[in-house]
């Protein structure tokens, strides 16, 4: 959308966006300033061994137990070489190799993903991903491919605007239902249009324990409070009036 020409002509001055989260309860607002949710890349590894026989290993180069190390070690970038006060996730999801239970394996493929708060974390994660493996495969006399894909960049929630919108949100739900919440490790897409333009993205409760709602993001069992609804029209409406109200005589 962005590259199509959607935040052009006009440019937005400001932007704003909504998004459930299930661990709220319906009627509160929750809100972050400042990074608020982590950039997100998807991470491919192949790691290139030998087939053998499995009677005789010496003959080849195994690539699951290449692909074991370096799960292992790639952990330790987390607790070990970043700073622990860094938001930072890397997590293998998937592994495959091998073809039988008597044949060295000569290729496994790992997918994974890695998450963070801050894009200079980000980068020397990477290269301490690329080290890692370049060291361990060099020591069996393995090779590896390595690639990310960066699914979303950091959710970053301008300070000023967040500032500003606040009143709103107190006088539409009620101060004690405006929530203050840590920055999380999920990622949003919504930080693209942030780059280009300034923006608040907040959260909607939706969930009630009293009904059993509770139930998180990406599961079988999500669902919400349909009263929900009514409240994020009604906040979305008003911080989007008062932006413009507030607005209308600046000149921009």
């Amino acid at each position: 959308m962005i590259k199509q020409g959607a935040m052009d002509n006009p440019r937005p001055e400001a932007i704003f966006g909504l998004h459930t989260i299930p661990s709220i309860e319906v009627g509160q607002i929750a809100y972050i300033s400042g990074p608020a949710m982590a950039s997100s890349d998807h991470i491919y590894i192949t790691i290139h061994g030998r087939s053998s026989h499995g009677a005789q290993p010496q003959q080849g180069i195994d690539a699951i137990v290449v692909a074991a190390e370096c799960v292992t070690a790639i952990q330790n970038i987390r607790s070990r070489r970043i700073d622990p006060q860094e938001p930072l996730v890397i997590s293998i999801g998937t592994i495959n190799g091998g073809s039988r239970n008597n044949i060295i394996a000569d290729e496994v493929k790992m997918e994974g993903t890695m998450r963070t708060l801050n894009e200079e974390v980000r980068q020397q994660a990477q290269k301490m991903m690329r080290d890692t493996l370049t060291s361990i495969t060099s020591a069996y006399g393995a090779t590896f491919d390595l690639k990310f894909d960066e699914n979303a960049a950091v959710t970053y929630n301008e300070p000023r605007i967040v500032d500003e919108t606040l009143p709103t949100l107190r006088r539409v739900v009620g101060s004690e239902n405006v929530v203050l919440i840590k920055p999380f490790m999920p990622a949003e897409d919504f930080s693209y249009f942030q780059k280009v333009s300034p923006g608040f993205y907040y959260f909607l409760g939706v969930g009630n324990k009293a009904r059993g709602i509770t139930a998180g993001w990406h599961t079988a069992n999500f669902d919400v409070d349909e009263e929900s609804l009514v409240i994020g029209v009604k906040v979305m409406s008003n911080v989007l009036l008062d932006y413009l109200d507030h607005h209308s005589g600046s000149g921009q």
